[in-house]
């Protein structure tokens, strides 16, 4: 099969799977093409698939926003580069080149959930199919929930989830919090790849028990 996995941000975990996803696909015989941010931290490394570092950076670095004016205009570069980010990947749904497009793009957010929506109305598009990372969307709105969605977000994502031709979830508890939130969804499990993107073998087990926290 030829398939398009695309990822727009340039660093992080998000990209990390997609990369070693793509090599495996690559791995059993398929011909893949990964989507991805220009300069994006993975850049140059040798990998099966092919890399294509061509869409706009929606991010602007890790450091603190700036206040005020400064902070108005960034959201402003941030939005412009957003929609030619993912006007350049609804052009790449139309081009009929692949048999099937992988996308682990967060959407939890309105903006990545209207083009997240855009995309799968794309008329004569292969199948898409989405990586669930985040099952419920984080509460970007203040107070103490940890996971909470705008009533304008839960509207779009009603409309756009259902849409996608196969989700992919990392396992079993998570395909049961999935499938009784979207029970239309087709739902596949893929686990977590292991470290052999930074390494060539993975870490040996610590000889003491350890906590690894997220985030």
């Amino acid at each position: 099969m030829r398939l398009l996995l695309i990822e727009p941000g340039p660093h992080g975990g998000l990209l990390h799977y997609l990369v070693q996803l793509g090599d495996a696909l690559a791995e059993r015989g398929h011909t893949v093409e990964l989507l991805t941010a220009r300069d994006n931290e993975l850049v140059g490394r040798s990998s099966r698939a092919r890399m294509r570092a061509e869409l706009p950076r929606t991010v602007e670095g890790t450091q603190s926003p700036p206040a005020g004016l400064a902070y108005r205009r960034r959201q402003a570069r941030v939005a412009l580069q957003l929609a030619r980010c993912w006007g350049r990947i609804l052009f790449e749904a139309r081009t009929g080149r692949h048999d099937a497009l992988i996308t682990g793009t967060d959407i939890g957010m309105v903006p990545t959930a209207v083009a997240a929506l855009a995309l799968t109305a794309v008329p004569g598009r292969p199948p898409l199919v989405r990586i669930a990372h985040n099952l419920r969307a984080y509460n970007r709105w203040g107070g103490e929930e940890l996971f909470r969605a705008s009533p304008l977000l839960d509207l779009v994502l009603k409309r756009a989830v259902p849409r996608f031709d196969l989700t992919l979830l990392p396992g079993e508890r998570a395909r049961e919090e999935y499938q009784a939130r979207w029970p239309r969804s087709r739902i596949a499990v893929v686990p977590h790849g292991d470290e052999r993107l930074f390494a060539e073998e993975p870490p040996p087990p610590a000889e003491e028990e350890r906590i690894l926290f997220f985030g």
